[in-house]
């Protein structure tokens, strides 16, 4: 997993188009949104109802039950439609080291 923003990480272009998901095949360097969008390109490929979604996903707690949300808080994931059980969500993403 790379924003492309940290001094000495591997380095990540922005971008969904074709040439950045190819880009993200080879390298296997990019952000949750270019994840989330191979992902969906492939379950699509394979025949399954598939949606990108986009949100907030903030990890902690602060006073009283409040939760704090910030821009780094933005994430992407897949959801795929399954019979009898909706829109199941999956993270394509993997973990940052």
């Amino acid at each position: 997993l790379s924003h492309g923003t940290s001094a000495g990480g591997p380095p990540s272009v922005a971008g969904h188009n074709l040439f950045r998901l190819d880009q993200l095949m080879v390298q296997l360097v990019g952000d949750d949104e270019q994840y989330a969008a191979a992902t969906a390109l492939m379950a699509h490929e394979l025949g399954f109802p598939v949606r990108v979604v986009m949100g907030f996903a903030p990890e902690r707690a602060g006073a009283a039950g409040a939760i704090e949300v910030l821009g780094s808080d933005a994430a992407a994931w897949v959801e795929v439609a399954v019979e009898g059980l909706g829109w199941v969500a999956l993270e394509p993403t993997p973990t940052q080291e």
